[in-house]
């Protein structure tokens, strides 16, 4: 994701006074932020630091990059965060700092700090199978990707390969692309926005490794969006079924791609990527079943913890370790 420079850091332009937010109990703070950490979801490069109760995260507000610094000051039951943040000067933009309300509602987004557990939870005394995983990972909420075109992007490069590559591919194409952040430590790149790889070009995009059919995805998926043609946003808040299925129309993406982007980027409570692999270990080992299970046991399973499959199929990811 980066490499060292001997450049000084872009100016750091302070925001509104900190702030504090208030998360819907129970939230783990640590165990949400680790979690997706390990999974690469939160990458974490120079100048960005993941600690036992505090984040620093460079994230685009309101057009511009900020450095958010998050400390976690509460309980899990009594859950409180403290919210500092400042916007960065780059070659891509003025610097303006986005206000408060633009902050916490990123965060209460990115974090689902809203979201009531609890009610999840009593799923869990209908299935023996899982119940123990309410305890162990009480608290645990899932973090989101900044953006629902960034989790598209994500279920597009990751198809059928290794994490770690993805990562790179992922890695490759902010730093070709994305915003250029220079910090003490060295640089970080942020994924760009739909209007910058909408005019890449597609010889481009393939001497970065992307396959001829994910960089054909990619860019018709960007140029869609930059048309007016497409609003993510708008079909990921249609009701889950229907988005799945709109989402499934766009060249490149299938039900497990479709599924990903509407439970990582959109927050969709009750998404079932009934094509993860890791879904299918964990329901085979979780339910002693004799082989990996079909989509039909999986849908089977699941039935009882709708309408939060989500959160049900995180769980599961995280009781693999």
């Amino acid at each position: 994701m980066s490499t060292k420079t001997a450049q000084k850091p872009d100016s750091l332009i302070t925001g509104e006074e900190p702030i504090a937010l208030l998360p819907q109990a129970p939230f783990d703070f640590r165990f949400s932020t680790r979690y997706y950490r390990a999974r690469s979801s939160l990458p974490v490069g120079p100048g960005e630091s993941l600690n036992e109760n505090s984040l620093t995260l460079y994230v685009i507000i309101e057009g511009h990059p900020h450095r958010i610094q998050i400390n976690s000051t509460g309980s899990v039951d009594r859950p409180k965060l403290e919210v500092t943040w400042a916007a960065v000067k780059s070659g891509r933009s003025s610097g303006n700092p986005a206000s408060s309300r633009a902050v916490a509602t990123r965060l209460k987004r990115m974090f689902m700090l809203d979201l009531d557990l609890e009610r999840f939870y009593q799923t869990f005394t209908r299935d023996r199978c899982v119940k123990g995983l309410a305890t162990t990972f009480r608290g645990l909420k899932p973090v989101l990707t900044p953006t629902v075109f960034d989790a598209a992007i994500w279920a597009i490069v990751g198809q059928q390969i290794n994490l770690a590559f993805a990562q790179t591919l992922k890695n490759r194409l902010a730093q070709k692309y994305g915003h250029k952040i220079e910090t003490q430590s060295g640089h970080c790149f942020l994924g760009p926005g739909p209007s910058h790889l909408a005019r890449a070009r597609k010889s481009s995009l393939l001497k970065l490794q992307l396959s001829t059919h994910k960089a054909e995805y990619i860019l018709g998926l960007c140029q869609q969006i930059d048309s007016g043609k497409l609003d993510l946003d708008a079909l990921c808040a249609l009701p889950y079924e229907e988005a799945l299925a709109r989402l499934m129309e766009i060249r490149g993406i299938g039900t497990w791609s479709a599924s990903y982007i509407l439970l990582r980027g959109a927050g969709a409570l009750d998404a079932l990527p009934l094509g993860d692999a890791g879904l299918r270990r964990a329901i085979e080992t979780r339910y002693k079943m004799p082989a990996r299970p079909s989509a039909e046991e999986i849908t089977r399973c699941a039935e009882r913890h709708r309408p939060y499959r989500s959160l049900y199929t995180l769980y599961l990811w995280r009781g693999l370790g």
